[in-house]
């Protein structure tokens, strides 16, 4: 039974990164950071392409009592040149091809404790396919769409809560 697959959500992960985000205030729209690669949100145990659903998304924010920003986290099922840390956040028409979705944190989405927060979401049937048969890792990138001001590149983290096929 190497070549068949279980149910979706058979299996579960919990992928992380932090983006390198530079310690400079943001304006909306620039990407924050630069490619950001969650190994292992596929489960290979099939022949064929592999699934994914996204249960939930939490972006923490330890940014020391700054006004923590609506961000969107742009996904790719393949590797891409992403756009660079601090630069107008663009896709050219091959990349948008490989978006599989955007998952968005608003500002009332936070939780603050003090000097950090966190911003939790549950996206409704997301559902990925990966590129490739074989393909373990998910891609993307994340953009603001407010004026965030961070204190140190590992101010953020992102953590999914994923459901394998």
């Amino acid at each position: 039974m190497t070549d068949s697959a279980a149910p979706v959500g058979a299996h579960s992960t919990v992928v992380e990164v932090v983006p390198d985000a530079t310690a400079v205030i943001y304006v909306a729209d620039d990407a924050v950071g630069n490619l950001l690669t969650f190994e292992n949100a596929f489960r290979v145990k099939k022949a064929s392409l592999n699934t994914l659903t996204v249960a939930s998304a939490l972006l923490m924010d330890d940014s020391d009592g700054q006004a923590h920003s609506p961000m969107e986290l742009w996904l790719f099922n393949a590797t891409f040149t992403p756009t660079a840390d601090h630069d107008e956040f663009t896709l050219t028409k091959a990349v948008l091809l490989t978006c599989v979705g955007v998952i968005k944190w608003a500002a009332s989405d936070y939780t603050n404790a003090k000097d950090n927060a966190i911003a939790l979401v549950t996206p409704q049937n997301f559902v990925i396919e990966s590129a490739t048969t074989g393909q373990t890792s998910l891609f993307g990138q994340l953009k603001t769409t407010g004026t965030p001001d961070y204190d140190s590149t590992t101010d953020l983290k992102i953590r999914l809560g994923l459901l394998q096929d």
